[in-house]
């Protein structure tokens, strides 16, 4: 590359690639954002008004960016805790952390599966699910200043 001309991020040069860059003017330009999922845990009141305490057995799930599947297993964390009726799992943070190239337009999703037993020993299952699109399509927006 010569200086006459911009970079742009995910240009090519042979077999390398610029992804990441840093000038005085724009600081830190990356394609990547490093994003924590969060996942909350609550006891709710049934239709009834009445509700009753669950006890924690299995979180399980799996996070997909474009084509890559990552799963997560929090059992360990949650396995035996009790959550009264109206209240929050208070634990240690149920958190993942993925990478996201925003200069690809890709669909992503976070999926967790909960299993719970009530004091009486009914067994109780849950499903929860995230559907989001991240990224820009072409061409580059992030040029440098000649």
């Amino acid at each position: 590359s010569s200086c006459s001309q911009n970079l742009f991020l995910k240009d090519r040069f042979g077999a390398s690639q610029l992804v990441v860059f840093v000038n005085e003017e724009q600081g830190v330009q990356s394609c990547f954002f490093n994003a924590t999922y969060t996942i909350t845990l609550e006891n709710e009141l049934n239709n009834e008004g009445t509700g009753a305490q669950a006890i924690l057995s299995t979180l399980i799930g799996n996070v997909e960016v474009g084509n890559e599947e990552i799963a997560f297993d929090f059992t360990d964390q949650v396995n035996g805790r009790i959550l009264a009726p109206e209240s929050s799992y208070d634990g240690p943070p149920l958190t993942l952390d993925v990478v996201i190239d925003l200069t690809v337009v890709t669909n992503n999703q976070v999926t967790s599966f909960l299993t719970a037993n009530s004091p009486k020993g009914f067994q109780c299952n849950d499903i929860d699910s995230l559907n989001f699109v991240t990224g820009l399509a072409p061409p580059p927006n992030i040029p440098t200043r000649s």
